[in-house]
């Protein structure tokens, strides 16, 4: 999930394409900007979701009620 997270987008912002035009080149950039944010964002909320845990009442079987 690290990896996801940090090592392949900053891997994928380093690489730089061979691009005839400044718009290309720019497009290429723009593309892999918008997927590496998408890894990270991925890999976030999968760390969110595998640490999130079960809901109170499967693990505190035995609540008491407060006044």
């Amino acid at each position: 999930m690290l990896v996801c997270a940090l090592w392949l987008p900053l891997k994928l912002m380093g690489w730089t394409p061979h691009a005839a035009t400044f718009a290309m080149q720019m497009f290429s950039f723009v593309v892999r900007l918008l997927i590496a944010y998408l890894l990270f964002v991925a890999a976030w909320l999968v760390l969110l979701f595998l640490t999130s845990g079960g809901s109170p009442r499967a693990t505190q079987s035995s609540t008491v009620a407060s006044p």
